[in-house]
């Protein structure tokens, strides 16, 4: 989902400052994974409004399902914060709304790296 008119958030550089905040508490040569909140279905087809996961927000400002935010901190002390979303897919936007995409998790919520998150989801269900 993307942002309601005339709706108010910070900065990039607040959610920036949060991150690297966040990422000075992490030992050198960490991870940490956050993963954002998913549609919750009522029945059927049809859906709770939804609500991103608190934490996830905080971080990256990101308000959207299905979306993974990785924080991998360095040896000297800088971090790189990875963003992987859902693709631009015309077809499925037409049913589920407007995707941000990879090229805005990099330019919009100032990712260093962004990808698909697709595969990575299928992959965390099944790695414990």
């Amino acid at each position: 989902m993307l942002v309601k008119l005339l709706q108010v958030l910070p900065p990039k550089k607040e959610y920036a400052n949060r991150r690297a905040e966040f990422a000075s508490k992490l030992p050198p040569n960490s991870v940490a994974i956050l993963k954002g909140a998913d549609v919750k279905y009522r029945s059927g087809a049809v859906f709770h409004e939804f609500h991103q996961e608190s934490n996830f927000f905080y971080l990256t400002g990101f308000n959207e399902p299905e979306s993974i935010a990785v924080i991998q901190t360095l040896e000297n002390s800088d971090f790189i914060f990875h963003l992987f979303v859902r693709p631009k897919d015309a077809h499925a936007e037409l049913w589920d709304g407007a995707r941000s995409g990879e090229q805005a998790a990099l330019d919009v919520f100032n990712a260093d790296e962004s990808g698909d998150v697709q595969p990575r989801i299928r992959t965390s269900e099944t790695t414990h």
